[in-house]
């Protein structure tokens, strides 16, 4: 665990980056070792003549929780879970449903694949605690061909793409994500328009926000809060990941999400994040989270209007630059498929220790083989589409790199005044198997992913492919457990990723704190008043500062 902190001129960036191997205790505001939410006093208040930080404001109809702190507590959570309705885990024979996936962040036991003659899960799974939060983020594309292709009746049950996926589920990889995502177009039963499938992606869009109501507790307990979410899973190239997790502050979300299909730039899912939700709908608003750029060839720090390989003539604007920074507030940098944030196989991070962890072979979904060439199916997807040339596996570039977006941002702020690689750091796991938070090393399952079964086609004894990993977790700092409260902490990046560890991690930053702030009962209270948390934005020094900020 380390602190980068990124300056320019007289503003100063503080950013926690993810603690992946968290070995030692910092010499910094660490609050304690734990599991679940830290316990908190609703009665705190800041000692005379501290303020306290600026509260969130409600949205939302719910009952206040009983569990309120003015001064914050850590929240665990995943933010990035695929269920039944995502067409990847759909081929892996998954099952479970987003309020499967709900109760399982709970702490409720869930079955999984394989699945006996009678639809019994053969694998029972359970999380050591629950978390506080979770979102699940089904794949926005397909939505509604998955539903078709399983509803005897309706338009396309019976289309080969259909029989295909309920037959050999193998193949709906190629039919659905190396076609479909690639190409960017939808099969022939959608009808005029797309209509037929975008309609039908209506039910199960109804269906996931169902679900998520019906998982968030509006009492005051709060025992655990839902987030309404999808992933826009855009893919340029030879399978460069452009992913990124929307996530809704509430209810009051568009009637369907948008799709790599419907939206297909960075810049185009924000507009109609514009059009359809923050201009249209009272209370509405999403960030959007970036995750995977080790896939993504370094495309993912490149222009928002990037709509292939080819990176667009017209250079980053300032308004781009505002518009990232607005819509994307935090980062995925660990997940299932590796970390993102550095890689110690380049030579500017060759002695860094941090940056060997969890690091993939290979730079995109299409350079992807951990198999025998011959074999499997994505060696037929190389073969169909690009011969050789896919079979070219190499690591992923500097640029691919958390570290090197940061770069990126601080040139944005002297060329253009605006930063849009202003982040607040999480981590998730990116399961298909609908295990939100399923992250112990030992026995673990496999979370599946990359249209990759999490058991079949496997060397004997491994529940996962070898270069896989259980995931991570994210935190956010908050005054209690609810959706306002929560999406708060996301929009001022008071956040931390772990690699699946619950340690909780404050950190701040101001000019003139007192030399024994880290001894005070009131460090957190006077952390707030006299600086900003992780995440927060440092203004200029004060006149007679010292020469530095000081971090506790």
């Amino acid at each position: 665990m380390f602190i980068t902190v990124v300056t320019h001129s007289k503003w100063w960036r503080v950013l926690v980056l993810a603690p992946l191997l968290v070995l030692a205790t910092p010499v910094w505001a660490v609050s304690g070792m734990g599991g679940g939410s830290a316990p908190s006093n609703p009665h705190v208040a800041a000692p005379m003549g501290v303020d306290k930080p600026e509260a969130f404001k409600r949205t939302e109809f719910r009952q206040p929780c009983k569990d309120y702190d003015p001064l914050r507590q850590p929240f665990f959570g995943d933010t990035h879970v695929h269920t039944m309705w995502s067409f990847d885990a759909s081929a892996q024979d998954t099952r479970n449903t987003p309020a499967d996936a709900y109760a399982f962040a709970r702490g409720e036991p869930m079955r999984i694949q394989p699945y006996d003659n009678d639809g019994v899960g053969l694998r029972e799974i359970r999380i050591d605690r629950p978390l506080d939060f979770t979102a699940v983020t089904d794949h926005s594309e397909f939505l509604g061909e998955i539903l078709m292709c399983a509803t005897e009746g309706a338009p396309g049950y019976y289309h080969p793409v259909c029989l295909a996926h309920r037959y050999i589920p193998s193949l709906t990889q190629l039919a659905f994500g190396g076609l479909g995502l690639s190409l960017k177009r939808r099969w022939g039963f959608c009808g005029e328009h797309d209509m037929e499938c975008l309609d039908w992606a209506k039910n199960t869009w109804s269906q996931i926000r169902q679900d998520a109501e019906d998982a968030y507790d509006r009492s005051p307990e709060c025992s655990f809060t839902s987030f309404i979410g999808y992933e826009w899973t855009s893919i340029v190239g030879r399978g460069s990941n452009m992913h990124h997790n929307v996530i809704f502050r509430n209810s009051q979300v568009p009637k369907r999400p948008s799709s790599w299909m419907d939206t297909p730039s960075l810049a185009r899912l924000w507009r109609n994040l514009e059009l359809e939700c923050t201009e249209r709908l009272p209370g509405c608003d999403a960030v959007t989270i970036p995750h995977n750029t080790n896939l993504s060839r370094g495309l993912m720090f490149e222009s928002p209007h990037l709509t292939s390989k080819d990176i667009p003539e017209e250079p980053i604007s300032r308004e781009d630059a505002f518009r990232r920074a607005h819509w994307s507030p935090l980062f995925e940098v660990m997940q299932h498929k590796g970390s993102s944030e550095c890689d110690s196989r380049h030579v500017q991070w060759a002695g860094d220790e941090f940056c060997d962890f969890e690091k993939l072979p290979y730079d995109t979904f299409g350079t992807k083989n951990t198999g025998d060439d011959g074999s499997g199916m994505l060696f037929l997807m190389k073969r169909l589409f690009g011969g050789a040339e896919f079979r070219d596996i190499q690591p992923p570039p500097a640029t691919a790199y958390l570290r090197h977006g940061l770069k990126q941002g601080l040139k944005q702020r002297v060329e253009l005044g605006a930063n849009g690689f202003k982040y607040g750091i999480i981590a998730a796991t990116d399961t298909h198997v609908a295990a939100p938070g399923l992250v112990m090393e030992k026995n673990h399952p496999g979370h599946g992913g990359a249209g990759m079964d999490s058991r079949d086609g496997l060397r004997s004894g491994l529940p996962d492919e070898l270069e896989f990993n259980p995931g991570g977790l994210a935190v956010l700092y908050a005054e209690e457990n609810s959706r306002d409260a929560l999406f708060s902490a996301m929009r001022r990046r008071e956040a931390y990723g772990t690699s699946g560890t619950r340690p909780i991690v404050r950190v701040f930053g101001g000019w003139e704190y007192p030399n024994d702030l880290c001894a005070s009962p009131d460090l957190v209270a006077r952390g707030y008043d006299g600086g900003v948390p992780m995440g927060g934005d440092l203004p200029a020094a004060p006149p007679g500062a010292e020469a530095g900020p000081r971090f506790v």
